[in-house]
């Protein structure tokens, strides 16, 4: 199975260069493709000296998040696509290889979400660790379908998690030990704040109340560790 690794980021600088470090030691990946939104910094400059091997696409402008994904989606040169988000702290190879295998080796699997295992206590509660989760594994044809219904910035996910509601798609969970980065940390409490509320009201303007209750109830949550520990021994 090929599979292809889209990264979008915008003024990420050595936090991309994280995750790709990580990224680059797991052999199942064919393609790694980095899509720079527009970024202001010199995340492009640091990709292209440290990482000679990453594809990397340049935007014009910000365009947000699901443009940029579109962009690498487009350019992926295989039928599998692993989505990663570019400030991802504690990232562990191991468990990107192990959903890739799962992947592999179910073929009735239509999308592995890589659930955050870390995430805080709150954002548990409401699902926002399987329903936000930027890491995950799904055919290219899926979401070039998703794209089809306009999703923009920060309703990628939800969008991904509608059509494959609506469509009757077999969607599983894997543990991720990996975190995002804080938006208070990286642009302090008040831009932190602000855009905390902008995503949660673009993601309520794509889904509605109950289209998001919808999935926080019946979006699946099979848990395929277990099953990976049964393939593996």
């Amino acid at each position: 199975m090929n599979l292809a690794c889209i990264i979008p980021f915008y003024n990420e600088g050595s936090r991309v260069l994280s995750v790709l470090n990580q990224v680059s030691k797991i052999k199942l990946i064919t393609q790694i493709i980095c899509v720079d939104d527009g970024s202001l910094d010199n995340s492009s400059n640091l990709i292209k000296e440290n990482f000679k091997d990453v594809e990397l696409i340049k935007m014009d402008k910000n365009s947000g998040k699901a443009a940029a994904v579109l962009l690498g989606a487009k350019k992926a040169q295989s039928n599998y696509l692993l989505l990663l988000d570019a400030d991802l702290q504690n990232l562990n190879p191991k468990e990107i290889e192990n959903a890739i295998k799962s992947a592999r080796n179910n073929a009735t699997i239509d999308m592995i979400i890589l659930r955050r295992i870390n995430d805080a206590i709150i954002p548990r509660m409401f699902r926002s660790d399987v329903l936000v989760s930027g890491e995950r594994i799904l055919k290219k044809a899926d979401l070039l379908k998703v794209f089809k219904k306009d999703p923009t910035s920060y309703q990628l996910e939800v969008a991904i998690n509608k059509y494959m509601l609506d469509n009757h798609k077999k969607v599983v969970t894997i543990a991720n030990s990996a975190t995002n980065y804080h938006r208070i940390n990286k642009y302090g409490i008040l831009m932190g704040i602000k855009n905390e509320i902008k995503m949660d009201i673009s993601i309520l303007q794509y889904t509605g109340l109950l289209g998001l209750l919808k999935q926080m109830l019946f979006l699946p949550e099979k848990n395929l560790n277990n099953l990976l520990a049964r393939q593996l021994s």
